[in-house]
């Protein structure tokens, strides 16, 4: 019998679409290697879950990657067959709000770890190429930006055109790239973030409650439950796909709005969809 096909996917807590990855590739016979920064957080069922090995990593610690890294290629004698960019962090202020301590860390956490961890891992994914896939779970934020997205925004945006110039390096070498463009997932991504306060002489402190509420996750839609949303992505990963794909409550909605519709209308739905009061505040 041939060894299992392995995938490596970030940020694995529980609630989140990492967790719900996990399940979904072990589902198709996959052994999977579940990270996140503190495997506590992920579901307790992992523990006991046939291919499933919980690793921490830390995607914004190069000591932490590389102990991953040395972990995969023992385990598997040095190749990896999908790695999973998925670890992530929200952050809801308005741009000139932003504190630039907290809007590095978020470049670190969404982009700049996401370098990191793929180049770390390029080795072991050519090393099972032809068929090896990097997955990058993206943002339709990077599209259509709300207010006070600006820095999240931002951030996925990186990430989305790193992902893109990099299917075009890896293909000589057998590798698939998937940018997959997140639209409203149902996760709880948003509740370990840190309660917002906006600072004193904000322009926006009128709308400050309203602030709070989506920072929280509360929203307009609830989203596509994670499992169905981890389905969609398995199955384009398996099925050959490459290049931009767009999931989730929403996505192909604002590939339209974001490729087709003038710049007026994306504004005007851009603000109402953050609210009425907000647009008190201008």
């Amino acid at each position: 019998m041939p060894p299992k096909k392995t995938v490596l996917i970030t940020g694995c807590s529980a609630g989140g679409i990492g967790a719900a990855l996990a399940v979904a590739f072990q589902k198709r016979g996959f052994h999977v290697f579940a990270t996140a920064r503190d495997p506590a957080k992920m579901p307790p069922e992992f523990a006991h879950l046939p291919d499933v090995t919980r690793l921490p990593l830390d995607v914004t610690s190069r000591a932490s990657i590389d102990a991953a890294v040395a972990a995969v290629r023992k385990a598997t004698g040095g190749t990896l067959d999908i790695l999973v960019n998925n670890a992530g962090v929200p952050y809801v202020v308005p741009a000139l709000d932003a504190d630039v301590r907290v809007a590095r860390d978020v470049f670190d956490a969404n982009f700049f770890g996401v370098l990191e961890t793929t180049k770390a891992f390029a080795p072991l994914l050519v090393a099972a190429a032809p068929g090896a896939i990097v997955v990058n779970i993206c943002s339709t934020a990077a599209h259509i930006t709300t207010p006070w997205m600006g820095v999240y925004a931002a951030s996925k945006a990186a990430m989305e055109q790193y992902s893109e110039a990099l299917r075009l390096e890896l293909r000589p070498y057998g590798v698939r790239v998937l940018s997959v463009v997140a639209g409203a997932v149902a996760t709880n991504m948003t509740a370990s973030s840190p309660p917002l306060t906006l600072p004193e002489g904000s322009f926006f402190r009128v709308s400050e409650e309203e602030t709070k509420r989506r920072e929280a996750g509360e929203s307009f839609i609830k989203g596509m439950p994670a499992e169905v949303f981890a389905e969609k992505v398995v199955s384009d990963a398996l099925g050959g796909v490459t290049g931009r794909v767009y999931r989730g409550l929403g996505a192909t909605f604002v590939w339209f709005l974001s490729s087709w519709c003038p710049r007026l209308v994306q504004d005007k739905l851009a603000v109402t969809m953050r609210g009425g009061a907000f647009e008190r505040a201008l």
